[in-house]
């Protein structure tokens, strides 16, 4: 049996596909999230200067999804 969820149409479903949004609030003005490629003006990705992928460091799920403060926020110099 079909539960309501299921009844919905794939339209109406939210646009994430069942999966967190990405909320990184303090990413958007960190020194952190701008650099040279691969983060170039990239502050949605999950990796930054601050937490790199070649070292297996993944922004905390609190900053990425929550917009938390993150410990290694560097405010950008305008």
């Amino acid at each position: 049996m079909a539960t309501e969820k299921q009844k919905v149409s794939n339209l109406e479903l939210d646009d994430s596909f069942g999966c967190l949004k990405r909320n990184p609030r303090k990413c958007r003005t960190c020194a952190n999230a701008h650099g040279p490629a691969p983060w170039e003006d990239s502050p949605d990705k999950s990796y930054c200067m601050a937490y790199e992928r070649r070292l297996g460091n993944i922004k905390p799920d609190a900053v990425y999804f929550d917009g938390a403060d993150c410990p290694f926020y560097t405010k950008e110099e305008a």
